[in-house]
């Protein structure tokens, strides 16, 4: 952090320092989908100068996806571009003055990730936070691109076993039920670890096990607090207690186990819930991985198993080309408007 901001509360810096300052102090939270993030996300949030926003999915809104903002670098056009991300912010729960992003964004590094700081720490000044994080499971297959992008952010990784991440998924409420993209969600999470763990090194990058966040609440957490230099508080053990939920109110379906006491009741759910195809197909083609993270198969087997998860994901690129086609025709029948977002998509 520079050091003229130390002794000052964010609100009271110029906008380039506030973004120097939150930018200093970022971090993301990753992981496969329904692997706990919102938990950790949640005992962060109780710490009383901290916020992270709802799921901003900011790289699939808008890196993958370049044409939907106007130029940055003409400050005309950066003024629609604010609207258009405070408009798709806003439809996600995201609660920010539509000028102050817009005085950030000119102060801010004319890329779209200058975008995303301008909306952390616009977020942070309407919470009235001197920290903000941010957690979007879909940011995990852009772990490279962001650690480059801020150079000194801090990636907390959360992994679960797959067989509890496959039983939590496929009855979520969102997202495909089928077996095989939900296989390789949770595998392109494991290469994420593979790829960039080693590279930025324990002063940038924490795996976290779900496992041990539930049953040693105090002692996973700390480890977490020393990578991002955060005080562990008592009231973040008793995250059902906070008063900022993190995720927006019609998100609260598949969020609300998050405003319960920390338990361990679903760490072998999946025994008694997962079918037993369902597991041996999970085993079958994540069983190597799940070892070296310390999750033991069952041995499981299943007639066929490469065969069939290779149809469950063909069945998956259908249903993903259908409902793609769905939101195009219901985009034009609103006139082109984006519809509201929910759930994992874009």
């Amino acid at each position: 952090m520079p050091p003229t901001t130390e002794a000052k509360p964010l609100a009271a810096l110029s906008p380039s320092l506030q973004l120097a300052t939150v930018e200093s102090q970022l971090f993301f939270i990753v992981g496969c989908g329904r692997s706990g993030t919102t938990l950790l996300q949640s005992m962060l949030l109780s710490h009383p100068s901290m916020v992270i926003p709802p799921e901003t999915k900011f790289y699939g809104a808008f890196v993958e996806r370049p044409g939907r903002l106007p130029s940055l670098r003409d400050d005309h056009e950066l003024r629609k571009a604010a609207s258009i991300v405070w408009d798709d912010q806003r439809r996600r729960g995201i609660e920010t003055n539509e000028d102050r992003l817009y005085r950030l964004m000119l102060a801010s590094r004319r890329d779209p990730n200058g975008v995303l700081l301008a909306l952390l720490t616009a977020y942070a000044l309407e919470q009235g936070a001197e920290r903000v994080g941010e957690k979007s499971p879909i940011h995990t297959h852009y772990v490279g691109e962001l650690a480059e992008a801020f150079p000194t952010a801090k990636f907390i990784h959360i992994m679960r076993d797959p067989r509890a991440v496959m039983l939590s998924r496929m009855t979520a409420g969102f997202g495909t039920k089928l077996i095989g993209p939900n296989i390789q969600r949770w595998k392109r999470a494991a290469q994420m670890h593979y790829d960039h763990a080693e590279a930025l090194g324990p002063n940038r990058y924490l795996l976290v096990k779900y496992e041990d966040l539930v049953t040693n609440p105090r002692a996973t957490l700390e480890k977490v607090c020393t990578l991002i230099k955060l005080d562990l508080l008592p009231e973040m053990l008793e995250p059902h207690k906070r008063e900022k939920k993190g995720f927006a109110e019609r998100s609260s379906q598949w969020m609300s186990n998050t405003l319960k006491p920390i338990s361990t009741d679903s760490l072998e759910k999946w025994k008694a819930k997962l079918s037993p195809t369902h597991v041996a197909l999970t085993e079958h083609a994540l069983g190597a991985d799940m070892q070296r993270f310390g999750y033991t198969p069952t041995g499981a087997k299943v007639a066929l198993p490469g065969l069939r998860i290779a149809a469950s994901r063909a069945a998956g690129w259908v249903e993903d080309k259908w409902a793609l086609g769905m939101r195009g025709v219901r985009k034009a029948m609103r006139g082109g408007k984006p519809a509201d977002t929910m759930g994992e998509g874009k």
